[in-house]
């Protein structure tokens, strides 16, 4: 069932009250895309919605790619349609925050963190050539002495 409310216009503003079964974000083309995804079975009255298909509602609208009023996905289309999402998406990691101690660390702390070595780990220690620092990513990174590239600051522990 959804909620209606008429604008200064006159046409209908549909507000979508049926319960949705999840809903995913994606940032495209540094674009926000919202999906929400309902149980076909929430249209059985009106449209003949089957159980096990799946409509999508994309930034407030509802997906609709031949124009049809109403469009039904079964789970195999909706994995198609969203793994095609996932491919055009700009995945955004979490990105994993230093703690304060980590933050505090200095040039010339002694340091450890953890190599691999043919799928083994081997402890490095060593001594913070600079400060930390967050690279263009925005990810805190550190130099450390004998090492030739910068590594993460969340893989280095204070010795």
């Amino acid at each position: 069932m959804t909620n209606s409310k008429t604008t200064s216009t006159g046409s209908q503003s549909m507000a979508e009250s049926r319960p949705k079964l999840g809903t995913i974000t994606l940032k495209l083309d540094k674009k926000t895309e919202r999906i929400n995804i309902f149980s076909a079975e929430e249209w059985v009255d009106t449209t003949g919605g089957k159980a096990g298909r799946f409509r999508l509602r994309i930034n407030g609208k509802w997906y609709s790619p031949e124009g049809e009023k109403y469009h039904f996905l079964t789970s195999n289309g909706l994995i198609h349609f969203l793994e095609t999402k996932l491919q055009q998406a700009e995945i955004v990691a979490a990105q994993e925050i230093p703690s304060s101690a980590q933050l505090n660390l200095k040039q010339g702390d002694p340091v450890r963190f953890t190599t691999y070595y043919d799928g083994w780990p081997q402890i490095q220690r060593t001594r913070l050539a600079g400060n930390p620092f967050q690279d263009d990513s925005e990810d805190w990174r550190v130099c450390l002495a004998g090492i030739t590239h910068p590594v993460l600051l969340i893989d280095v522990i204070l010795d």
